[in-house]
């Protein structure tokens, strides 16, 4: 092979080359003479995975020097030379390998692996969290949350709802995740999604669906207060079973009576008492004072009502014996306990 080369028989010397296993003297040989197929595949013969890969590259066979550069662990080029011969799967393997989630990402979406898309691009919103912790400007966390709502899709494209759910909701979009759980027919879930992404009315929704009337009555009661809508409010908190919450409603609007038997109904009697009261009905604002045994206060009210008999059996159950035994003295009335 020595003596071939040194006098330019440059055929020969390659094939003694080969014949001694000095493949590397034979492929120098042969890209000398431009034959870089063959000089690449005396390289391959050598163990030399990554020269051997660089000459298919140049040569245009990429799928070739894919092959290489992945025997040589060169991941990243192995990935980039996969995509540029269309084997996007084996791309996207390799830059996971390498760690370059967010081109593995790409690379899987491309031949429509979902699953593994989505995986990637999961590892790329955790990487960016840890990155940035909870101080991230407004601009990157409007692009973390284009990243979380991608692998949601992503996931669902799979058909992993769960995973989708979760990722959703562990990104803070919220309703997205909503939607899914509902998918899922999860609605207890779906509607504290829809409550946490600020979407009482379809959380409200979610309930009623599901036969929770009153859970969605409290919602909407809640929502409307907020809103200032206050007749909506009370009527719903009332629907709800919110009676303390709805009688302080009705008394913002002044409607006395019904803030009255809505406190009535929370068991509130003074409340319920005083709103009587200012409405105009006497008689029943007495009747809720003695419930709570308030005699000189239920008194007074049925001295307003009219009603002396019963103004003096409170009078007497206070133990205000002389005024009621005046009143009584007075008014003629005859009471009986």
């Amino acid at each position: 092979a020595e003596l071939c080369f040194e006098n330019g028989v440059l055929d020969a010397a390659a094939e003694y080359f080969v014949e001694a296993g000095e493949f590397v003297r034979a492929a120098e040989i042969r890209h000398d003479q431009n034959r870089f197929l063959e000089a690449a595949e005396l390289h391959l013969k050598a163990g030399d995975n990554e020269t051997a890969g660089t000459i298919f590259a140049s040569q245009g066979d990429s799928k070739r020097a894919a092959d290489c550069f992945l025997a040589a662990g060169r991941m990243t080029v192995a990935g980039e030379l996969f995509e540029k011969a269309g084997d996007f799967r084996r791309a996207g393997t390799c830059y996971r390998e390498a760690g370059f989630e967010r081109q593995a990402a790409h690379a899987f979406i491309r031949c429509q692996s979902w699953k593994e898309a989505a995986d990637a691009l999961e590892a790329v919103i955790l990487e960016e969290r840890t990155r940035t912790g909870t101080g991230q400007n407004p601009q990157h966390a409007r692009e973390l949350q284009t990243l979380v709502l991608q692998a949601g899709k992503l996931y669902d494209q799979a058909g992993d709802l769960e995973r989708a759910e979760v990722v959703l909701e562990k990104g803070g979009c919220h309703v997205a995740a909503a939607e899914v759980a509902l998918r899922r027919g999860r609605f207890a879930k779906a509607a504290e999604l829809f409550l946490e992404g600020n979407q009482p009315v379809r959380a409200a929704e979610v309930l009623q669906q599901n036969g929770e009337e009153q859970a969605a009555a409290r919602i909407l009661g809640e929502y409307h207060r907020g809103r200032g809508s206050d007749q909506e409010a009370a009527h719903y908190l009332e629907v709800a079973g919110e009676f303390f919450a709805a009688g302080d409603v009705h008394r913002r609007l002044e409607d006395f009576m019904r803030a009255g038997q809505a406190y009535e109904k929370a068991g509130d009697r003074a409340q319920a008492a005083d709103m009587y009261r200012v409405g105009g009905n006497a008689a029943r604002a007495a009747a809720n004072w003695e419930k709570i045994e308030r005699w000189e206060d239920a008194a007074a009210c049925w001295e307003e009502a009219g009603d002396a008999r019963r103004r003096a059996a409170a009078l007497v159950k206070a133990g205000r014996l002389l005024d009621a035994g005046e009143y009584m003295r007075v008014g003629g009335t005859e009471v009986r306990h």
